[in-house]
């Protein structure tokens, strides 16, 4: 909820807090978090150099949106 209130508001929020984030919320405050990432693997394709940062962002980064629909269609 805070990171909802920070993007609210105009800001951003640490990036140490990636992992804890939903993917809605890392794309609004990294905008080019993908990109870093994807150089990341282009630089790094067996992905040898990787820490729980990276493996939590990863992680946020590639969850699907999910919408979720109440009731009769």
């Amino acid at each position: 909820r805070l990171l909802d209130v920070a993007l609210a508001a105009g800001g951003s929020f640490m990036p140490a807090t990636l992992p804890q984030a939903t993917r809605a919320q890392a794309v609004a405050a990294y905008p080019m978090l993908a990109a870093f990432i994807a150089e990341k693997r282009r630089l790094d394709p067996a992905e040898k150099i990787c820490n729980p940062w990276y493996r939590g962002t990863v992680r946020v980064l590639r969850s699907e949106v999910c919408r979720a629909r109440f009731g009769a269609s």
